[in-house]
């Protein structure tokens, strides 16, 4: 059978970028919702932040428990998250935090804390000296030490709300809804300060194999195989036509891998027992070892030099001595690997062939046996093909060494070959188990690192994980030989986002970014039954939705908003011509008004989009009719008469309630407080103040809802100081204006000049 990666191989490869949340809701209406299934290998799922230890756990304890910092993806710092900044007082040896104060905890949306972290770090992972300052403040102390530790793993681990001994409620992007040892569901949680994520839940289902969850993989049950998939991984059965085939001959579309920097690595590594236990001898074999054959044989793999990632930026050193022979080609053009480096160490050591049986004795001349542990056949040929030819390079060297490829604790062997994880935290390598017995062998190697796990100055951690790596590299020595690339299979066809980083896709920042694969846009348009409308009547709304091939699409959702007025249904979907129909209720209005009607339409894996369209609400025929007069049509300079309004409908009956404006188009006049008498029934008092004979006019506007705004006016004349006393003004009706009494002062006149014409004639 093939192996599974090369069958992803054949696979369109997948392109995993980063998503950002879009700013508006027609970019990203898309993108939300859906499941996402996972399949996890092979474990027991347990979410207790402090007793899980499984990677599929520990990713699902980060997506629900939140954390004061989280390893940001490209530079692989800690940076704040929870914890809004921080500050580090070297003499002091503390480390002060401000937090966020929009963090919530998922059961009662109360924020988080001081005193949760307070009762985090104490009570779940112990050793941690906290001072709470204020609600939203909180103080490390490190004079004993640990501080550089904490401001990388400390930093990222998962907050526990206070008072809770058996964790069940986080802070997360998302919250849990379903857990079992097979299966755990979280759904996003629309409180997060960061905003929700895309997915409206993710499942994580157990998986006991690879052949398991590849076929769950191509039948679509699951989207995503949440570890890295080795390159040798057998996949066992899949029955297509009744016939077993491997994945290899079948071309499944939906499907596609990523490749990234992984953290799984191959190596060699020397106990430091017997022989070995002398640092000279372990270097000697260390050169005989050729990565580039080694690489050539590991396919997705490359070299490295070190228990560090080369990508891991802020703690990889880059001037370790490199343990590799290297090769040459031989007589015949073939390839072969370089035995002139060890085969010099081994001489200068005195490790020699005394008695000419091809086997070299100790300086002493004793006989060296060695025994060595290889991985097995039957689980993983390449490996088993490198152990192999490790062991027969060491023989060519003229050592007796005998390899075991059944055993499995590597322990009690002098050499062994094995897979390990390169760590990312560099408090972790003290824990990469080709170290077992270095600790008490070479003490310098453990000092370094506790002296990086107690310094806060970053620049001087960095020098001390750098000297331990060093350090590593010479007296242990440690020789990887590849580090596997981070295979993972996706189901292309649903989902986007994933974020890469050293290790790959299967992290935090994928989690909250992945989203549906958007197929197309959407166009809309909105056209309604006639232009205008008047208050309290309907008029149809229509809403057309294409793709971007202008074929009409069936099922999308409709969301219809106006400013004022209301939808018989504001929200639906397309039928099957792509339209969606309501109607219009127009509001009371007592003026032409223009009226925006937005409809946005969204799907997912469409991008949505949104249009609008101005329709006129008018004032129903409902008029007012408004009577003005004044008690005295006349008045002298200083003194007041009273302005009545009388406001009826067309009916002649009084409508009370009414809005009233009376103004004066001249100046000197006063108008009182004007105020409603009875029901449609208004007075104020006027005061005129001049010196000349003066005609006001007094205009009152009237307006209500659901009625035609409507408008009146009377005239009051007033003597000035010493004018002459006008004749009275009966009429409350309009006064002509200075145009129309001039239009007729010329009309007279030209009537008498005509008739003096006639006579003279």
């Amino acid at each position: 059978m093939r192996a599974l990666a090369c069958v992803l191989a054949m696979l369109f490869v997948f392109s995993f970028a980063a998503s950002a949340f879009a700013a508006t809701p027609e970019e990203i209406s898309g993108m939300y919702g859906g499941d996402f299934r996972v399949a996890v290998k092979d474990t027991t799922l347990n979410l207790n932040p402090s007793t899980a230890s499984d990677e599929a756990s520990l990713h699902v304890i980060g997506l629900l428990y939140d954390s004061l910092g989280r390893l940001d993806p490209v530079t692989l710092h800690v940076v704040p998250w929870v914890a809004d900044s921080w500050s580090v007082d070297m003499g002091g040896q503390t480390v002060d935090i401000v937090l966020r104060t929009d963090v919530l905890w998922h059961d009662d949306g109360s924020a988080v804390e001081a005193d949760d972290v307070e009762y985090t770090y104490e009570s779940f992972y112990g050793g941690y000296v906290v001072n709470v300052v204020s609600p939203t403040e909180v103080s490390f102390d490190f004079s004993g030490g640990g501080g550089g530790k904490f401001m990388t793993e400390g930093l990222q681990k998962p907050l526990v709300k206070l008072g809770e001994t058996t964790p069940d409620e986080g802070c997360g992007p998302f919250e849990l809804i379903s857990a079992a040892a097979d299966s755990v569901a979280i759904g996003a949680y629309d409180g997060y300060f960061n905003g929700r994520p895309y997915l409206d839940t993710m499942i994580f289902d157990v998986y006991q194999n690879i052949s398991q969850a590849a076929i769950a993989l191509i039948s679509e049950e699951i989207d995503f195989i949440g570890w890295t998939l080795d390159i040798n991984d057998p996949y066992d059965e899949h029955n297509v036509s009744g016939n077993l085939t491997s994945m290899g001959s079948i071309e499944e579309t939906h499907l596609a891998i990523s490749t990234g920097h992984g953290l799984e690595y191959l190596f060699v590594a020397y106990n430091p027992i017997d022989e070995l236990a002398s640092p000279d001898l372990r270097r000697a074999l260390a050169l005989s070892i050729n990565k580039e054959l080694y690489n050539s044989m590991e396919p997705n793999t490359r070299i490295v030099q070190s228990p560090m990632s080369p990508f891991n930026e802020p703690w990889y050193n880059r001037s370790i001595a490199e343990y590799n022979a290297g090769f040459y080609f031989d007589s015949t053009g073939r390839q072969a690997s370089n035995p002139m480096p060890a085969l010099t160490e081994l001489a200068q050591l005195n490790y020699i062939d005394r008695d000419g049986d091809g086997l070299r004795e100790r300086p002493d001349g004793s006989a060296i046996q060695m025994t060595m542990l290889g991985p097995s056949q039957s689980v993983d040929q390449r490996k088993f093909d490198i152990g192999y030819n490790y062991e027969g390079l060491l023989s060519s060297l003229g050592l007796d060494i005998t390899l075991n490829t059944t055993a499995t604790d590597p322990s009690g062997f002098d050499v062994y070959v094995d897979v390990d994880k390169l760590p990312l935290e560099p408090a972790a390598i003290r824990d990469i188990s080709m170290l077992a017995g270095y600790d008490v062998l070479h003490p310098e190697i453990m000092a370094a690192l506790d002296a990086a796990d107690d310094e806060l100055d970053v620049a001087t951690r960095q020098m001390y994980v750098h000297q331990a790596l060093g350090l590593i590299s010479e007296l242990v020595p440690f020789v990887p030989i590849t580090a596997y690339d981070a295979i993972e299979a996706v189901n292309r066809e649903r989902w986007d986002g994933s974020v890469q980083m050293v290790g790959g896709i299967f992290n935090f920042w994928s989690a909250i970014n992945i989203h549906k694969v958007r197929t197309g846009s959407l166009s809309v348009s909105v056209s309604t039954s006639q232009p205008s409308v008047e208050s309290g009547s309907n008029i149809t709304v229509t809403v057309r939705v294409l793709d971007q091939g202008f074929a009409a699409v069936p099922g999308i959702n409709v969301e219809l908003s106006a400013s004022i007025g209301t939808f018989e249904s504001a929200i639906g979907t397309t039928d099957s011509f792509g339209t969606f129909e309501t109607n219009y209720l127009a509001s009371s209005v007592s003026v032409s008004v223009d009226v925006l009607i937005e409809a946005t339409a969204y799907m997912q894996t469409y991008a949505g989009s949104t249009d609008g369209i101005e329709v006129t609400v008018h004032p129903a025929d409902n008029p007012l009719k408004v009577v003005v007069s004044r008690l005295t049509p006349v008045i002298d300079s200083g003194q007041a008469t009273t302005v009545s309004a009388v406001i009826t409908d067309k009916d002649g009956l009084y409508v009370p309630g009414c809005t009233l404006h009376m103004t004066m188009d001249l100046g000197g006049g006063t108008l009182g407080t004007l105020s409603e008498v009875t029901d449609g029934q208004w007075s104020a008092s006027f005061e005129g103040n001049v010196t000349s004979d003066t005609n006001f006019r007094v205009t009152a506007v009237v307006q209500k809802a659901g009625y035609q705004e409507a408008s009146g006016f009377t005239n009051v004349v007033v003597r000035g100081w010493g004018g002459v006393q006008p004749a009275e003004i009966e009429k409350t009706e309009s006064i002509p204006d200075v145009g129309i009494l001039a239009m007729v002062s010329v009309t007279l006149v030209a009537l008498l000049v005509m008739a003096y014409r006639r006579r003279e004639h």
